[in-house]
């Protein structure tokens, strides 16, 4: 970045050196759009280290990379949208996964894989959805695929872009339609107002630390015996979204650095391990 800058201080002085007295007026705009283009340039520069240094993280490890993620969408064929379906109502009171409306929510997205057949609502909020960098980990007779994935809520000024780094999974076996998410503040305050989470009265920690919904409450609530709750209990900060045969995880809200990865591939196969979802 370093470089960067010195490049584009040279550069931008040089030109201004340069520029005709008739076009002084102007200095302000053309500065502008030189701050404009510098914006788009470093994403540009800053996607593509990103793209190589996953590639190069990648074959050193002996994992297979796609830069495009094409292979998500092999997966099609495991999401029914009838069953599906009848999930979404259990979250649109949810406000942490809800689009905002916008006249212009969606204009202008450039999606690329889209992963809304699986069901789960954190591939169905927002627009401009996009994953890339995908490394796929051979686990047991299954393999893990981690990936890069951002989207969009809003429009304009106020809007919000988010960037994960997610371990996924096609489960062996269907799993009840959840959320895990860490507890906070607002989620405790809309116990108070009736809004509910599930809960158990066995394991208040864990009850206390996670929102947990799901549609089918007592099929969740099957799902999370002692030793998977004990499990969130003692790793605090996961993000779970399951429902049919998939399976999608998170610990960071954010796109993880590469030095990050390694240590969160291995606290990915804990987790399927505990779950027994390969």
């Amino acid at each position: 970045m370093e470089e960067l800058s010195r490049f584009f201080a040279r550069t931008v002085l040089g030109s201004i050196s340069m520029i005709p007295e008739s076009f002084i007026p102007f200095l302000p705009i053309i500065i502008f759009v030189g701050f404009i283009s510098l914006i788009f340039y470093v994403a540009y520069y800053m996607e593509k280290k990103r793209k190589e240094e996953m590639k190069n993280y990648a074959l050193s490890a002996g994992f297979y990379y796609e830069e495009d993620a094409k292979t998500l969408e092999t997966l099609k064929s495991d999401y029914n949208p009838s069953q599906m379906e009848k999930y979404k109502s259990v979250y649109e009171s949810d406000p942490i996964y809800k689009d905002k409306l916008s006249l212009f929510s969606g204009l202008f997205s450039k999606e690329t894989v889209s992963l809304e057949f699986t069901g789960l609502e954190f591939f169905r909020t927002g627009h401009s959805k996009k994953a890339s960098n995908l490394i796929m980990i051979p686990f047991k007779d299954n393999r893990i695929m981690l990936f890069d994935y951002k989207y969009t809520v809003g429009s304009g000024k106020h809007s919000t872009t988010y960037n994960h780094t997610l371990a996924f999974m096609k489960t062996k076996d269907e799993v009840p339609d959840f959320v895990l998410r860490p507890e906070n503040f607002f989620d405790k305050i809309g116990s108070f107002l009736g809004f509910k989470d599930i809960n158990f009265d066995n394991y208040p920690q864990f009850s206390s630390s996670y929102c947990l919904k799901g549609q089918r409450e007592e099929s969740v609530r099957g799902f999370f015996n002692d030793s998977r709750i004990s499990f969130f209990q003692s790793e605090p900060g996961w993000h779970c979204h399951a429902g049919g045969r998939f399976f999608c995880a998170y610990k960071k809200s954010y796109r993880l650095e590469i030095k990050e990865i390694p240590a969160f591939i291995e606290d990915a196969k804990r987790l399927f391990s505990l779950l027994n979802l390969n």
